[in-house]
């Protein structure tokens, strides 16, 4: 039996594993996004399902919004402004990718990036991760 929540975060990791960006980086799917910040050396991105939310659109009928996250995850190694936008523009990049594009069935709905940043990542751990969740609707018989 399909499912649509892993269905979508395999089609999300195969269309940016498709994808040429400006860095190059390695993506994965998983259910845990940790990463060992001793093999932290490429940009690591990793699809990974957030939530899913029914709602009955007929009578017979059901939607499901299933968010995707995707994180953005890279050691700096330089600590300077430059190394920080380069990977903004890279989170960019990646947005733009996934914008407005169907996952197999799914149809894209909206997607955010929040945290653009997270700070307390920079602070402790030297490391930039950035996250833009990802919303697609697939329909359904009751």
């Amino acid at each position: 039996m399909p499912n649509p929540i892993v269905d979508i975060s395999q089609a999300v990791k195969q269309h940016l594993e498709g994808q040429t960006f400006a860095q190059a980086v390695q993506v994965s799917r998983s259910y845990r996004p940790r990463v060992d910040l001793a093999q932290l050396d490429d940009v690591i991105v990793t699809v990974v399902p957030r939530a899913a939310e029914d709602a009955m659109v007929s009578r017979g009928m059901f939607s499901r919004d299933v968010e995707i996250d995707v994180a953005i995850q890279a050691k700096l190694t330089e600590q300077t402004i430059t190394e920080q936008d380069a990977l903004m523009a890279l989170v960019q990049e990646i947005a733009d990718a996934l914008r407005g594009r169907k996952m197999g069935d799914a149809v894209w709905m909206r997607q955010r990036n929040d945290p653009i940043y997270a700070p307390e990542h920079l602070d402790r751990f030297e490391v930039f991760t950035s996250l833009i969740t990802v919303t697609y609707r697939t329909a359904g018989l009751n």
